[in-house]
């Protein structure tokens, strides 16, 4: 069980230490953010990274990467990746992201 908080406790506190929002309301820097999941592997994963879509804006995410675990060790799911960006950019035409895939 605490294994499977530890990536939503992670994200959280990427979340906290990327706003630095002056007295006036000013975001004064964003922090780079690259994250690995093994997505795919659990629903959990793909929670957690439309979770990260929605503040997408607070944050520069410099890279998404989908990776093998002990519990997934044979398979890789960019896809999925693909998928809630796609999903997101729907929902978020204002601010579209751009993904590109390099294998």
């Amino acid at each position: 069980m605490k294994t499977r908080l530890m990536p939503v406790a992670l994200l959280v506190l990427s979340i906290v230490l990327a706003t630095h929002i002056t007295a006036s309301g000013q975001i004064i820097a964003k922090h780079r953010l690259i994250v690995i999941t093994d997505i795919g592997n659990e629903p959990d994963d793909f929670m957690s990274m439309v979770r990260l879509m929605l503040y997408a804006n607070q944050i520069d995410v410099v890279g998404l990467i989908a990776s093998t675990s002990i519990h997934q060790s044979k398979k890789v799911s960019p896809e999925l990746i693909e998928k809630v960006i796609r999903s997101y950019e729907k929902v978020q035409m204002r601010r579209p992201l751009k993904c590109t895939m390099r294998n």
